[in-house]
């Protein structure tokens, strides 16, 4: 089964369980959400994680993985905001988290979510939507020039908790059409980005070995020089 199927399948149960209104806008969310989880994770996979990878990360491309991770964490900031923003900002009409409740049939389950959202969502939410507000939505003038400082600390600690009210809330509505959860965190890593770090590191050591056998005069094997790419130029140049 390709994975345009499988989405249908998935996007067709949750309408089927849910109803047209709720189980659409449902699936919609749920795609962002494991989304968002994934990225969280390749970001824990690069950048906190033990000194051997961040040590191969610098030795690989220093600037270019300081880009990746600022982008990353910005991206997933970003996400957390957009998808705990309320209902309707500026006239138009937000896809939130926040409308989950409106479209709850149930009495005791459209509670549930409310208070979720009360509760836990919202303090959760208060250090990304700051970061959003003045650092990466908008630059605050105080801020940026330090004269003052963000008041929400906001750290991988933050970022966890928030993604726990969020895949609670969402698995707290699943739970109650299909008596079952998703797992948007298993604790395992990225293994796409294992596989890179481990072709880095392949990189690295033939890099090490090349430098070793010009030093001892030996010409190197050819495999070990073959070259895909071009290094000379970009393919788009800047006017």
């Amino acid at each position: 089964m390709n994975s345009e199927n499988s989405a249908k399948i998935i996007k067709e149960n949750f309408i089927n369980l849910m109803g047209e209104d709720l189980g659409s806008v449902y699936y919609k969310l749920y795609n962002q959400v494991i989304f968002l989880h994934q990225r969280w994770v390749t970001y824990l996979d690069l950048f906190a994680t033990e000194k051997s990878r961040i040590d191969l990360l610098n030795n690989s491309g220093s600037f270019f993985f300081y880009i990746v991770q600022k982008g990353l964490f910005e991206n997933v900031i970003m996400t957390i905001t957009r998808i705990t923003d309320p209902e309707i900002s500026m006239g138009q009409k937000n896809l939130t988290l926040k409308l989950l409740p409106r479209m709850i049939q149930d009495p005791s389950l459209k509670k549930e979510i409310e208070l979720q959202i009360k509760w836990h969502l919202e303090p959760t939410r208060a250090f990304a939507k700051e970061l959003r507000n003045k650092r990466f939505g908008h630059e605050d003038f105080n801020i940026a020039m330090g004269i003052s400082q963000l008041q929400e600390k906001s750290g991988i600690d933050e970022v966890e908790m928030a993604l726990k009210a969020i895949r609670n809330l969402m698995n707290t509505i699943q739970k109650h059409f299909q008596d079952g959860k998703t797992i948007y965190k298993d604790g395992g890593s990225n293994g796409s980005t294992l596989f890179m770090l481990k072709r880095l590191e392949d990189g690295v050591n033939a890099s090490d070995y090349l430098d070793y056998l010009r030093i001892k005069g030996e010409e190197p094997n050819e495999i070990l020089e073959k070259k895909h790419i071009s290094f000379e130029t970009r393919h788009i140049a800047f006017d």
